[in-house]
Formats: C-alpha cells, sequence, structure tokens
C-alpha cells in the first residue's frame, strides 16, 4: 500500500515537549513526516539525559530544538513553544504519541469554520489501536477531571464531531493568540491538569472547545511520564485537581464545594493512615515503620518482612494495605503502616496551603472576566453519560463513598452526582 501523500498544513506548529523520550520521541517525529505537514515542529527539550537532543538534530535536521538545562515541565514547555512559534494554530503533541497520516487537516478544518472555538482535541487511541485512550471528556462530582471513553472499543468511539468541556493535552490544535491571550497553560501545574484547566477557563471566558474524532492520534499511555514515578504523579494529580477546582469554579458552587473537596482528601489521607494512635511517617517512601523497643522480632527478620510488604504494595495495587499492615503486625503489633497514598495526600494538601493566596489571586482574575456561570456549561461535565453507568462504575473509586454524595446533597450540590 502506497504512502499517503504529504498535505502541507500552511499556519500551523507543531509543540511537542520531551523528556528523556529519545525512542518515542523518534516515533512521534517520524510520523510527522507522512501525511498532514505543518509549517514548524519544535521539540522543547526539558533537560534530558539521554541524547534526546542529539538524536533530533542528527535525524531531524528540520526540527527546531529549544533546550531548557532542567525539566520545566509539560505545562510550561508548551507554553514556551507556543512562544516561539510563528503559526496562527498550535498543535501540542505528546512525545509518546504517533499521528494517523490524516491527524492534521480535520482538527484545522474544525477551528477555521468555527471562530468561537478556541481549541479542538484529536480522538486518541491505545497504541494499538484497539481500545480508546481519550475521547470526549468531562468532570466527576468532585470535578475531577474524568475521560468519558476511556477503555471502550475503538469501534464505539465518538464517530461526530462534538462539544467538550476540555481537550487532551496529549493531542489538541489551539488559536495560538487565543492561547497566549488566556495565559495558556499553568505553569504551576507542572504537569497533569493544565489540559482541563485551560479548557474549563476558555468556556468560562466565552469561548468553546471541541472533539474531532476524524482525527485519530495513538498514545502510549504514561510512556514517558511513569518516569516520574507513581508517587509523584499521584502528587501532580491530587495537587492539580483541587487547583483547577478553586480556580474555575463560579462563587456560587465554591462556597459549597471547596469544603467538601477538601474534607474527601482528608478523608482520604485518614483511610492510608491506620490507626491514629500507632501513626509514624518519615520522608515520602512506599512504607514508614513505627518500630517499637519490645518487638520480638528484630534485625534481618524485621528488614526481610519490611522488604516483603513493599514488594506486596509494588506487584498489588488492590490488596496492597491490607496484606502490608499485616506483615507489619508480624513485625510489632505497635506498628502502623503509612501507605505512599496518604503521604501523597499530606504532600498534596501541604502544596495547595501554601499555594492558596496565588491560587486565589488566579481565580479572581479568571472570575472577573466569567462569561458562563457553572450551570451553563453543567452539561459539558457529562454526567449524563455517568448516571448510565452502574454506579460503583460512575466515578473513581475514591469518590464512591455514600458521605461525599451526603455532603454534596448538603452542600445543595446534587446536580453533580451521577445519578437521577
Amino acid at each position: 500500500m502506497p504512502a499517503p501523500a504529504a498535505v502541507h498544513m500552511s499556519g500551523v506548529a507543531v509543540v511537542i515537549p520531551n523528556w528523556n523520550g529519545r525512542e518515542h520521541l523518534r516515533t512521534c517525529l517520524s510520523s510527522l513526516s507522512v501525511g498532514d505537514r505543518a509549517d514548524e515542529i519544535i521539540v522543547i527539550e526539558n533537560g534530558s539525559s539521554d541524547g534526546s537532543m542529539e538524536m533530533v538534530r542528527a535525524d531531524f535536521p528540520n526540527v527546531m530544538v529549544i533546550p531548557n538545562e532542567t525539566n520545566r515541565g509539560f505545562a510550561a514547555a508548551c507554553n514556551q513553544g507556543a512562544a516561539a512559534a510563528s503559526a496562527d494554530f498550535v498543535a501540542f503533541l505528546n512525545n509518546d504519541a504517533r499521528v494517523a497520516a490524516d491527524w492534521l487537516a480535520p482538527l484545522l478544518h474544525m477551528l477555521e469554520e468555527q471562530p468561537d472555538a478556541a481549541a479542538v482535541g484529536s480522538l486518541v487511541l491505545a497504541w494499538d489501536g484497539k481500545t480508546v485512550d481519550s475521547g470526549r471528556s468531562g468532570l466527576t462530582p468532585l470535578v475531577r477531571g474524568i475521560q468519558l471513553d476511556f477503555g471502550i472499543p475503538a469501534g464505539d468511539a465518538p464517530h461526530e464531531s462534538s462539544e467538550q468541556l476540555f481537550a487532551n493535552g496529549a493531542a489538541m490544535l489551539v488559536r495560538r493568540d487565543v492561547f497566549l491571550q488566556v495565559g495558556g497553560f499553568d505553569e504551576r501545574f507542572f504537569a497533569y491538569y493544565e489540559d482541563v484547566d485551560f479548557g474549563w477557563r476558555l468556556w468560562l471566558l466565552g469561548w468553546r472547545v471541541l472533539l474531532e474524532p476524524a482525527s485519530r492520534v495513538f498514545h502510549r499511555h504514561h510512556g514517558t511520564s511513569r518516569r516520574l514515578g507513581r508517587d509523584r504523579i499521584n502528587f501532580l494529580l491530587t495537587r492539580n485537581a483541587i487547583a483547577t477546582a478553586v480556580k474555575n469554579v463560579d462563587d456560587q458552587t465554591f462556597a459549597a464545594l471547596v469544603p467538601v473537596l477538601l474534607l474527601d482528601e482528608s478523608a482520604r489521607l485518614a483511610s492510608g493512615l491506620g490507626p491514629p494512635e500507632h501513626l509514624h511517617a518519615s520522608g515520602f517512601e512506599p512504607f514508614a515503620f513505627h518500630q517499637s523497643q519490645t518487638s520480638p522480632l528484630a534485625g534481618r527478620a524485621r528488614e526481610a518482612l519490611g522488604a516483603t510488604a513493599r514488594s506486596v504494595y509494588q506487584r498489588d495495587t488492590t490488596a496492597r494495605t491490607r496484606v502490608a499492615r499485616a506483615l507489619v503486625r508480624l513485625i510489632d503489633p505497635a506498628s502502623s503502616v503509612v501507605t505512599s497514598a496518604a503521604q501523597v495526600s499530606v504532600a498534596a494538601l501541604d502544596e495547595v496551603l501554601w499555594g492558596w493566596p496565588d491560587l486565589l489571586a488566579a481565580r479572581a482574575a479568571i472570575q472577573a472576566k466569567r462569561k458562563r456561570s457553572d450551570h451553563e456549561i453543567a452539561h459539558l461535565f457529562g454526567l449524563e453519560a455517568q448516571r448510565r453507568r452502574r454506579r460503583r462504575d460512575a466515578i473513581s473509586p475514591d469518590e464512591t463513598r455514600e458521605a461525599v454524595f451526603r455532603a454534596l446533597e448538603a452542600a445543595n450540590l446534587g446536580w453533580l452526582l451521577p445519578r437521577a
């Protein structure tokens, strides 16, 4: 089968942040050389140590490389690329993605035909093309971003273009002037939720965000970001979800929602701490042990059981805490396991606290220009799609507790719940 003919997409720049993703990046750039071609391809090199920059300069001489001494994060790198671009439209693309030959033309057509739309996202499929990585987007009852089509068969993916709350940062096209005018991605986020925050902000400011399934991109889920480590990723997800809500909900929702949001995070923290009288945590490690002087086991036996507990933690994401606590009780009945999830919650809440003045300042700037209320854009949250699922599948497991539902209802936020 002959290769698709190259089609020049005038007025488009592609921006790809990269951090130690050389082989992913090679595949990504190779896919961009077939089919739809942009005016500019810009790689923001975030201080990689794996030879990424040298590979690009040697094998892809037409690609512009902008080097950073350190990893500035996905959000800052995208902003940096958009500022350096000269095109009217900027496509953001993950380095662990590859594009279909005709991925760009449908996105450009959507923005050219709909002047009140500022961003449009591709349908992102898993690397093998069998399932959906991201399609339609929305928000859970605790206003955390959600991919409504994640994991469904590719054949069941949306086929028609539609509005959505936010486009996935892995593959989206934006109007460069609007992106820069509204402040781009929030660089404080580093990575994760910058796309949720940006899309939500666009809607509040009077713009629209779209999904165009005719544009298809294939993505290695967490192909590059897993190098950050699970704890760091969960920390960013937790902190940035709270920050996104604080910045973007309207005044009426803010007063009722933020206490529930913080209490829920505190409850998640408590669930990982064990009996309060036995708590002891140190650093940012998966487990910390309070070691009693009266323990019948010590030395190598203690270390061996501790290593086993840690091994279980790494392998099993469902039963890890129960098994680890049982093992620790064999070591010392006065010991307790502090899970990494609990420590992540502590660190995230601590950063939210220290950053609260800046968050409120960012909130004030956004709310002063607000053109739409939460109720006006509630149809974009995907609540109806979530209602059609079984209740335990409707939202993430940490949000299915009845206490959360009751708290939201008591705060007159029942309209956020995925149930009739």
